[in-house]
């Protein structure tokens, strides 16, 4: 506040953490510009969200909006009016929270022995690297294999940041089985030495 910096806040994940700490917004409303989002917690397909920001980086935030789209659709903001009100928002987001929570359990089991940090409920596992590993040599190493992760310096700021982590999405495989065949995959992946590059050899 002293330095009137502004906050963008993601929220989109929230509903996965009933016992969530108070929003930023809710401590610096007039510094932080807060987000919002239907899809992670209701269906990929409900395409809506909300921003609540101050008044002053309206004009701007509106004009960004107009370079993608226009307006949101009547029809999804209509099935989501419906949901809030009948309660299917929040008793999808607590069958989504059930979920991840199964499924952290499952990576908890496959990834033993690796330094990792996740939240019981989230979708995603961020994994620290074995020392043989860098950058995106795990990501090529794994999609050899038929599985997808991420790099790590996909989701960091600065130079070389990241580097020497992964992002592993528990939540994206179509089921508990594919999940595990999938984090198995990755634990022998990361046990092994990388493969050397052929324009090396």
């Amino acid at each position: 506040k002293r330095r009137d910096l502004v906050i963008v806040e993601d929220d989109i994940y929230r509903f996965l953490a009933p016992d969530a700490p108070e929003t930023l917004a809710s401590l610096a409303p007039e510094n932080t510009i807060f987000v919002a989002s239907a899809a992670k917690q209701l269906a990929p397909g409900l395409r809506i969200g909300a921003i609540d920001t101050p008044q002053r980086h309206l004009p701007r935030i509106e004009a960004a909006m107009r370079t993608s789209t226009w307006m949101a659709t009547p029809a999804m903001a209509e099935v989501l009016a419906r949901w809030v009100e009948d309660g299917t928002a929040e008793h999808l987001g607590e069958i989504k929270r059930a979920e991840m929570i199964e499924r952290q359990r499952i990576a908890k089991r496959a990834l033993t022995g690796f330094d990792y940090h996740t939240h019981p409920a989230s979708m995603h596992v961020w994994l620290r690297l074995p020392e043989a590993w860098r950058g995106r040599d795990p990501v090529a190493a794994a999609a050899h294999r038929g599985v997808t992760i991420s790099a790590g310096e996909v989701f960091a700021a600065g130079a070389g940041a990241g580097r020497r982590h992964i992002r592993i999405s528990v939540g994206n495989p179509k089921d508990r089985h594919s999940l595990e065949r999938g984090l198995s995959v990755v634990a022998a992946t990361l046990t092994e030495l990388p493969f050397a590059d052929p324009a090396i050899v």
